[in-house]
């Protein structure tokens, strides 16, 4: 009975935290300021905004109505891995750009919001192997570029 209560009162910390991190990310400016910096890769320069934290990781580019000509979001993780993407709360198409270290190592082209799905049923994307790096671009970036694997990648930090 005791083992019981005690992961009773586990469980409910647990959902009490998450709750209040919700009611936190609800309220808090969907758009916050990010650093800015620019990325290369092959011939091609983007201006990106740069989400190097787990929240600003989660928020992404969600609520935005689109990016400017040659902007993005530069997703920077602290060790390579293998970090899955959604399309929570886009409101336009993305171009997916998987970089590891200074290489190009997928492409996940023309994704688009699922505003019927709910959260559980977003589709999840997945890079082809652990990555460091992630870019968004406007949807067709890639292809207007002529962006492939193993184009070379630099980051001004």
């Amino acid at each position: 009975m005791k083992k019981l209560l005690i992961i009773s009162l586990i469980l409910a910390c647990i959902a009490l935290g998450l709750s209040l991190w919700w009611l936190w990310y609800i309220l808090h400016p969907v758009n916050p300021v990010l650093s800015k910096s620019s990325v290369q890769i092959a011939n091609t320069k983007w201006q990106v905004e740069i989400s190097d934290t787990a929240l600003t990781r989660a928020r992404g580019l969600s609520g935005r109505s689109g990016l400017e000509a040659n902007t993005g979001m530069l997703f920077i993780f602290p060790t390579p891995d293998t970090n899955g993407f959604w399309m929570k709360d886009m409101l336009f198409p993305l171009d997916i750009i998987w970089v590891k270290d200074n290489k190009v190592v997928g492409l996940e082209q023309n994704v688009l919001p699922e505003p019927e799905k709910t959260l559980l049923g977003l589709t999840i994307y997945y890079p082809p192997s652990p990555i460091n790096y992630v870019l968004e671009v406007s949807a067709g970036s890639a292809a207007k570029y002529n962006l492939r694997v193993g184009d070379s990648f630099s980051f001004v930090k």
